[in-house]
C-alpha cells in the first residue's frame, strides 16, 4: 500500500508508515543487483516517498519532509539504483524528477544537487544518442523539438515527422520527454535556486490638495 493521502490530515501516519515500517528489498547494500522487474518496485517506492515528501513540504512540514527524503536516498545506493537511468518510456528519470521537486520543496539542496547531477547527465547522454540517430547535432535536435510541440495540427507534425530518419522516429517520444525534463530542470533552478526577487510597489507621494477649477480661479483674481 502505498500512503499517498491528504499529508494535513494524515501527517503522524505517513510519517510511521514511510519512516518505520518500509522496506528496501536490500537497495542499501553494495552490489545488489536488480533487474527490470524489481527496478520497477523500487521506483514505486521511490515516488511514495517522493509524493509524501511534497506533500508534507507543501504543509509546512520541511523537516519531516527532509528526513523522509534522505531515508529514501540513504536506503537505495546509487551504485544499485542511480537517479537517472534509461527506461521504458522515461519512466525512472520522470520518477526521479518528482524526487528532484520534493527535495526542492523541503529545502534540501544538497539532496536536489545530488539527483539533479544523476538525471542530468542521463537525460544530455540520451540527446547526444538521439541527435546521432538523426545524423544531426543536439542543437539540432532540440530545435526541432521545441519547434514540432508547437505544431498545432497534425498534419503538420506528419510532415515534420517525415523528414527524420528511421533510426531517430522510432524514438522519438522518448527524445522529446528527455528534451522536456532537461527544461524542467532548468525550470526548477529558476525558481527554487535563484528566485525573481519581489517586485514591491512604491506608493507615490500623495497629494491632498484639491484641484481649483479655471473658473474659480479667474473669478478670484477678478476680485484682487
Amino acid at each position: 500500500m502505498v500512503p499517498v493521502v491528504n499529508a494535513e490530515l494524515n501527517k503522524e501516519w505517513i510519517v510511521d508508515k514511510m519512516m518505520n515500517k518500509f522496506v528496501f528489498g536490500g537497495a542499501n547494500k553494495p552490489g545488489v543487483y536488480f533487474d527490470e522487474e524489481n527496478r520497477r518496485h523500487l521506483n514505486s517506492i521511490r515516488l511514495a516517498y517522493a509524493s509524501a515528501a511534497g506533500s508534507l513540504a507543501d504543509h509546512g512540514s520541511k523537516e519531516e519532509a527532509k528526513k523522509m527524503l534522505n531515508k529514501c536516498d540513504q536506503n537505495m545506493l546509487q551504485e544499485n539504483f542511480g537517479y537517472g537511468s534509461v527506461s521504458r518510456f522515461q519512466q525512472h528519470d520522470y520518477i526521479s524528477m518528482q524526487f528532484l521537486e520534493a527535495s526542492y520543496k523541503a529545502g534540501d539542496t544538497v539532496l536536489a544537487d545530488k539527483v539533479q547531477k544523476s538525471v542530468k547527465k542521463d537525460l544530455e547522454q540520451q540527446m547526444a544518442y538521439y541527435a546521432a540517430l538523426g545524423n544531426m547535432s543536439v542543437l539540432e535536435l532540440q530545435q526541432g523539438i521545441a519547434k514540432s510541440s508547437q505544431m498545432r495540427y497534425q498534419q503538420e507534425r506528419d510532415e515534420y515527422m517525415g523528414n527524420i530518419t528511421g533510426k531517430l522516429r522510432m524514438v522519438y517520444d522518448d527524445a522529446e520527454r528527455a528534451y522536456q525534463f532537461l527544461r524542467a530542470i532548468e525550470s526548477f533552478n529558476q525558481q527554487f535556486k535563484n528566485p525573481r526577487p519581489v517586485q514591491v510597489e512604491q506608493q507615490g507621494p500623495i497629494n491632498n490638495s484639491v484641484p481649483v477649477p479655471a473658473a474659480v480661479k479667474a473669478d478670484t483674481n477678478k476680485k484682487k
